[in-house]
């Protein structure tokens, strides 16, 4: 991962002996707090458009769709095929995110697709769930036919419990929030926070050198 562009950049890499961080002492990319052995990055997101990241979570929904439940998503279908994000549809399907802090394989994704039981009528007919790293993400497929009678209705949604979690004693419980990924302007210059936690960190100084470290 690295800053492009004009100016001064910063670099995180990742190899056999840890992460390799390089970044300007006066332009930091991070705040290392030594006694509780974290890092914390500052990282600025890429511009985005929230309600087409909502499109894309239900894109993958409908592709894992079997094909006997598709003619119960024509709405939805054609809404996530447009390219004009000022139509509305979906605006009230938040997004719950749960983040499971700890260590977590990298290369390890999990994806559900939950359909209510016959005899529910009052919750939500489908739902995509998918995994990846330390976050799920839970995301109603809405379908007319099966949720015109939801709406107007104040609804309470659980989040779908993580397949794999580390220890919530050593590494803190999951932490749930709700997105809202409906806006239709573009996002620009977003900075997200991001902690990571290390065993061992060696601070290098010159013009060719810099800190790294071996993350927990």
């Amino acid at each position: 991962m690295k800053k492009g562009g004009d100016g001064k950049g910063w670099r995180i890499e990742y190899g056999v002996a840890g992460f390799n961080i390089s970044s300007y002492e006066d332009d930091p990319l991070y705040q290392i707090d030594e006694a509780n052995r974290r890092i914390t990055f500052q990282l600025k997101r890429d511009s985005y458009t929230p309600v087409a990241v909502l499109k894309a979570f239900m894109k993958i929904g409908l592709t894992l769709l079997p094909d006997e439940e598709i003619e119960n998503f024509p709405h939805l279908m054609n809404w996530v095929k447009s390219t004009d994000h000022s139509r509305r549809f979906a605006d009230q399907c938040p997004v719950i995110r749960s983040f499971h802090p700890g260590p977590m394989p990298n290369d390890l994704i999990a994806v559900f697709i939950l359909r209510r039981k016959p005899h529910v009528t009052n919750y939500p007919y489908m739902f995509l769930v998918l995994g990846y790293g330390n976050e799920v993400f839970q995301v109603q497929l809405p379908s007319e036919q099966h949720d015109l009678a939801l709406n107007g209705q104040s609804i309470s949604i659980l989040p779908f419990p993580s397949p794999v979690s580390p220890d919530p004693a050593q590494y803190g419980s999951c932490r749930v929030q709700v997105l809202d990924l409906t806006g239709r302007e573009v996002v620009k210059g977003e900075i997200v926070p991001v902690q990571v936690g290390y065993d061992v960190a060696v601070h290098k100084t010159g013009p060719d050198a810099a800190p790294d470290a071996s993350q927990r």
